[in-house]
């Protein structure tokens, strides 16, 4: 299944470059904003992690032919660590050691392309469906600490999934994407409920 999601996305992306020509590019279609998803984990999982998580990032999106959509972006992640070990830590401001439990973070990067319909007449509302892939490198560790154990959690790496949204774009450089991802690959992630805004527009 993720190799099949990982060549639809890269057909969608080649259907897309082919259909793009000089000079066919509205100004306002490339956007920088920011993205922030609660995600469900596997209640199965034997890693010692709460069942829900969050990620907040950046993102790359462009929105060509008005009925394309592609996006790249990179989240940081959270969840609250059920299985903790702690540490002995030494604090340099007050250069007293003291006990820290560890916490699940990390980074996780994401390619996503799919197709839009934009409602007329005003094309302000647009409804689409992507899919995607993501990569992950997530681990149980104390964090902004040197020298401290890291131990990794390598059944996070890659994840694909489906992701329908809607769309409203207030401005020519503020847009909002309310989004639904639905995994369908990956033995953490399960499914998702995000929000995304565009600051700046090129």
């Amino acid at each position: 299944m993720t190799k099949t999601l990982t060549l639809i996305v890269f057909l969608l992306g080649t259907l897309l470059c082919s259909q793009v020509k000089a000079g066919s590019i509205d100004f306002y279609n490339y956007y920088i904003g920011l993205q922030l998803q609660g995600i469900s984990l596997d209640e199965q999982s034997d890693q010692g992690l709460d069942d829900s998580a969050w990620t907040a990032g950046v993102f790359y999106k462009a929105r060509l032919k008005d009925y394309f959509q592609f996006a790249v972006g990179v989240d940081y992640f959270y969840t609250e660590d059920k299985a903790p070990f702690e540490q002995e830590v030494n604090d340099k401001l007050s250069d007293e050691t003291r006990s820290v439990s560890s916490d699940v973070t990390g980074l996780s990067w994401y390619l996503e392309a799919g197709v839009q319909y934009k409602f007329p007449p005003e094309d302000r509302w647009t409804l689409g469906l992507l899919a995607g892939y993501r990569y992950s490198n997530i681990s149980r560790g104390i964090l902004a600490c040197s020298g401290c154990e890291d131990q990794e959690l390598p059944d996070f790496k890659n994840a694909a999934y489906l992701k329908p949204f809607v769309e409203y774009q207030w401005t020519k450089s503020v847009i909002t994407q309310l989004f639904f991802t639905q995994y369908v690959s990956g033995d953490q992630f399960e499914n998702g409920l995000g929000l995304q805004i565009t600051v700046w527009a090129m």
